[in-house]
């Protein structure tokens, strides 16, 4: 199986990967992935370009109780430091992040090369069943993969007609200012002195690994702390942040 990302997937096949899990069980399938994350464990990196995209399931495990979170993505790096820097939704794994800090998750490639949105799709539900990492089984998914809702069935609130254009009455011929996280933003590391121009505060965080809160707070001065960027398996650096003129 081809796969444009830098480390080989855990299985070749969706086939082989349930398989494993139905032999070794859930428990002893994770804590063999625990024991070796030095070999699957994958850094992502928001640097790396690629022209083609795989089709990828990945699993995100907390090495402190080993509980884990399976998602799918075609952009790997960008989501999964998404998901380290704390935002890009999955609530329960954000929360989780923020209670352990990242120096203690580690990310894996399940499989690879899945070649589209109906592959990905079955082979998330399938694995997030296998696992059973729904969060209130003590995982971290909410759904239960693909297009699926919630895992507990419950679907969000619909607006009323009424309701909806009550809002849109209230935002009507209301100028609209440049979105915060629009906004291009210089960071400097602190290190080195270097500083680099990012065309916007969400561009920035993906490249440093934190949160568009994060780069926000110190462009606005709101501490007067520089970052201490600690990933663990990803680079350390002090860096601060700016607003560009």
């Amino acid at each position: 199986m081809t796969t444009t990302v830098d480390k080989m997937p855990i299985h070749d096949s969706l086939a082989e990967l349930l398989a494993e899990i139905s032999e070794r069980g859930r428990d002893s399938f994770v804590a063999g992935l625990a024991k070796n994350r030095d070999i699957y464990g994958y850094t992502p990196g928001p640097w790396r370009k690629r022209e083609e995209k795989d089709g990828i399931v990945y699993l995100v495990m907390c090495l402190k109780d080993l509980k884990v979170y399976v998602g799918q993505t075609n952009d790997v790096d960008r989501r999964l430091c998404e998901h380290l820097g704390g935002y890009g939704g999955a609530e329960g794994l954000a929360n989780a992040i923020k209670k352990h800090h990242r120096n203690n998750f580690v990310c894996m490639i399940l499989l690879a090369g899945l070649p589209n949105q109906e592959a990905l799709d079955s082979a998330e539900i399938k694995v997030i069943a296998h696992l059973d990492c729904f969060i209130q089984k003590g995982g971290y998914n909410i759904k239960t993969g693909g297009k699926g809702v919630g895992a507990g069935g419950i679907k969000g609130k619909k607006l009323s007609e009424l309701t909806k254009k009550r809002i849109g009455d209230s935002k009507r011929g209301k100028k609209r200012g440049k979105k915060v996280n629009e906004k291009a933003v210089v960071i400097t590391i602190i290190r080195t002195g270097e500083e680099v121009s990012y065309s916007s505060v969400n561009d920035a965080a993906m490249a440093m690994c934190v949160s568009p809160y994060t780069i926000n707070s110190l462009a606005r001065k709101k501490t007067n702390k520089s970052k201490w960027c600690n990933g663990g398996r990803y680079a350390h650096r002090f860096f601060t942040a700016r607003f560009s003129d």
